[in-house]
């Protein structure tokens, strides 16, 4: 994500759009009105320490939120 600040300008926002078919789609990230890119999302293989429905995952998260 942090690429994607060092095309913001004074006074522009950065908007988040999830794709609303699948967590695994790719993400749409629009910089004020002259920017716009795609973040892939990856896949973690199930039974790892940072798949997203792991316990350790869901923990870091919650910290957060």
């Amino acid at each position: 994500m942090a690429k994607f600040t060092k095309a913001k300008r004074a006074g522009d926002f950065i908007a988040i759009e999830p794709n609303q078919k699948s967590a695994y789609r790719p993400v749409v990230i629009r910089v004020g009105t002259h920017f716009i890119g795609i973040l892939m999302p990856t896949r973690v293989p199930d039974g790892s320490p940072t798949h997203p429905d792991s316990m350790e995952v869901r923990d870091a998260w919650a910290a957060i939120l």
